[in-house]
């Protein structure tokens, strides 16, 4: 039986090269392993079903564009032997070499006034510590299989926002889940690639978060600072506006200034001297877009995501073994004779409840 199983959600088996390839290169011998390449339409879908087939104690969660290298394994050997935990994350870094607006847009991720905690997710930062929602990312997670069934999987009507929504649901399931961040056990992943790209993904982030707070009728740190925002700060803008224009005008002028200057003067050695200013901008507008975002995700429930077809279809799953651990000899020469799988199921079958071996969390209480 494999200590890990590697899942991995794609659409199709092509865009998940990368992420193949690196594993495949750098999982040392001693570490026994399988890959379960899921593919099919909405992400937390296949990896609930690939958890389900899973045979690995741990499940290692990727996205299908990352790369790992030698470091990673050896970082969670050490871990592994040092710390007893239920989840495990780490930063998703950005591949050398990477173009400058990619740089810069890793750099204004990666800064904590843009945004705050979530900082660590693009960077290492701080030390090892108690992880949650804000600093862990599904692109790079690490969690016992047993735990992950424990709190009943991902939320299959969520996506993007389906880790955040799980770990929430985890540290209420079980109080005593030791969840961890390690700013040394990183990935690799490109960032977007153009201005558009990167606003757009940001915008559906914020959607998530919104869609998120609906259907779990909790909302948090990031639902609060824009909804106050929007019920307290946009209409005493307007306010002002109307009564004192050009004092209004030149207030906000001289506020935005002042909140891209303090962006600006956090990145320290983080970006090139001559990115700064790009990253600084961009770090302005991920925040926009973001907020924008959860306003239309709140509001206007965009995107309007339908239970149909795409988010309910087929999902195949594609196995292979890494570095498979070797049998006993003696137990190839005289085999135990069969016994009836009526009384002793498969060892590698999970013991899941059945309301939890296909079903999704219960629907989300009216009004949601």
């Amino acid at each position: 039986m494999p200590e890990y199983s590697i899942i991995i959600p794609a659409k199709t088996e092509h865009e998940a090269t990368p992420v193949l390839k690196s594993i495949k290169d750098t999982c040392p011998p001693e570490i026994g392993a399988e890959l379960i390449l899921a593919l099919g339409e909405n992400p937390p879908r296949q990896r609930n079903a690939a958890a389900l087939q899973a045979s690995g104690q741990y499940l290692i969660f990727l996205d299908n564009d990352c790369k790992v290298d030698a470091s990673f394994w050896s970082r969670l050997a050490q871990l592994r032997s040092e710390q007893d935990f239920e989840v495990f994350g780490g930063p998703v870094l950005l591949p050398e070499p990477a173009i400058d607006f990619e740089v810069a847009a890793q750099a204004a991720l990666a800064n904590p006034r843009v945004t705050g905690e979530s900082a660590a997710r693009y960077a290492p930062i701080g030390q090892l510590r108690r992880g949650n929602q804000y600093n862990l990312i599904l692109a790079n997670l690490v969690v016992k299989k047993e735990t992950f069934f424990a709190s009943r999987q991902f939320d299959e009507r969520l996506y993007p926002n389906e880790e955040n929504e799980w770990l929430v649901r985890l540290e209420e399931a079980v109080p005593t889940a030791r969840i961890l961040y390690d700013p040394e056990l990183a990935v690799r992943r490109p960032q977007r690639k153009t201005k558009a790209a990167l606003h757009h993904a940001f915008m559906r982030y914020g959607a998530g978060r919104a869609r998120q707070i609906r259907l779990t009728q909790k909302s948090d740190r990031y639902g609060n600072a824009v909804m106050g925002g929007a019920f307290a700060g946009l209409p005493l803008f307007l306010v002002l506006l109307y009564n004192l224009p050009l004092l209004t005008i030149l207030g906000s002028t001289a506020g935005v200034v002042f909140w891209l200057f303090r962006i600006w003067s956090a990145m320290g050695d983080r970006v090139p001297e001559h990115l700064r200013m790009t990253a600084a901008l961009e770090g302005m507008m991920v925040t926009g877009y973001y907020a924008l975002g959860l306003l239309l995700g709140a509001f206007l429930h965009w995107p309007d995501i339908k239970d149909g077809e795409r988010w309910m279809g087929e999902v195949q799953l594609r196995r292979e073994e890494i570095n498979p651990l070797p049998v006993d000899a003696s137990a190839t020469k005289t085999p135990p004779p069969p016994e009836s799988p009526a009384t002793h199921p498969a060892a590698d079958t999970p013991a899941i409840p059945a309301d939890q071996r296909s079903t999704p969390p219960p629907p989300a209480p009216p009004g949601a």
